[in-house]
């Protein structure tokens, strides 16, 4: 199973009213080849308030909502009615989402609804159901240390073999690839097929 990690959008702020709440999301990606590939996002979802003199009362419930490659949404509450925020100290959750595995990209789409006490307007709402923010993760077809490919789909990502890309804000960046092995986390050897036979670069 291939890993990669990166960042899928940095201070997106919420500025629909006052106070102003900032959403951070990164993501780990894996994906399986089998007779049914799939691939998996976990996103981790760090959100605050735009100042340390902002606050966020009780009564008030924010709920993140995702779904990847057009699928089901899945949603994680983010501030809850009874929490009560001031300041700009980070709250963190996470959420996994799987589904069928494309070529060489996950679509990931995302919202922040809000429900309870109308005080305070409509801060923290970002996007909606039918508007959500949208991104695109390349998922390129790289093999495991030990000479077998966890991926065997050429052509994807970029050309470039020696590196894996996301895509970000509609460009391509190298992105470091991990895969776990006894549980420890090591930096990927990669693997590029040529006249048929797989060889390490």
């Amino acid at each position: 199973m291939l890993r990669v990690q990166g960042i899928l959008v940095e201070k997106k702020i919420s500025t629909a009213s006052s106070p102003a709440v900032r959403y951070d999301v990164s993501y780990s990606s894996a994906r399986t080849e089998a007779a049914n590939p799939s691939v998996t996002v976990t996103l981790t979802v760090t959100t605050r308030l735009g100042s340390a003199s902002s606050r966020l009362g009780t009564g008030i419930r924010l709920t993140f909502f995702a779904r990847l490659n057009g699928g089901k949404w899945r949603s994680v509450v983010l501030k809850d009615n009874a929490d009560y925020w001031e300041g700009s100290a980070p709250h963190e959750v996470n959420l996994t989402l799987t589904g069928k595995a494309a070529a060489d990209a996950a679509a990931v789409e995302w919202h922040v609804s809000r429900v309870g006490s109308v005080y305070g307007g409509y801060a923290g709402i970002v996007g909606s159901t039918d508007a959500p923010e949208r991104h695109t993760l390349g998922l390129p077809g790289y093999a495991a240390p030990g000479g077998t490919p966890s991926s065997t789909v050429e052509g994807a990502g970029r050309a470039d073999s020696r590196y894996a890309y996301v895509r970000h804000n509609g460009q391509w960046k190298k992105a470091a690839v991990y895969v776990r092995s006894d549980g420890i986390w090591k930096k990927a050897s990669f693997y590029v097929k040529r006249n048929g036979i797989w060889k390490a670069i």
